[in-house]
């Protein structure tokens, strides 16, 4: 219960609902979201690439901010870059795309996975 959950966990953890069909499929692909120009802003606001492509897994998969943060500083990453990633690209217009996970239901099924880590 120390911990929180690494994003393959995570991921792991939705691909084991979805497969169980607990939640739905669609979740979009990293590499379908960002455009050439929204790719070279995340550079410019010196963003890693690893590290913005598990920002976005997270935020489709309708994880809380403030648990991403956690994460990103068990993982050793500053906090800050997820401000940085906001500014470049804009957290809420990621949130928007078709297939984000946004659900009361599923958020709680997520709560429940990391509280039982």
């Amino acid at each position: 219960k120390g911990r929180l959950p690494t994003v393959q966990e995570l991921l792991d953890f939705k691909t084991k609902e979805t497969a169980a069909r607990r939640i739905s499929e669609g979740i979009p692909e990293v590499e379908e979201v960002f455009s050439k120009e929204e790719k070279a802003r995340l550079a410019t606001a010196n963003v890693p690439q690893n590290v913005y492509e598990n920002i976005t897994k997270l935020l489709l998969g309708g994880i809380e901010l403030d648990k991403i943060r956690d994460i990103l500083r068990q993982a050793g990453e500053d906090p800050a870059l997820l401000d940085r990633y906001d500014r470049a690209v804009g957290i809420e217009t990621i949130r928007k795309i078709p297939g984000a996970k946004a659900s009361v239901a599923e958020k709680s099924k997520l709560d429940e996975l990391l509280e039982k880590l």
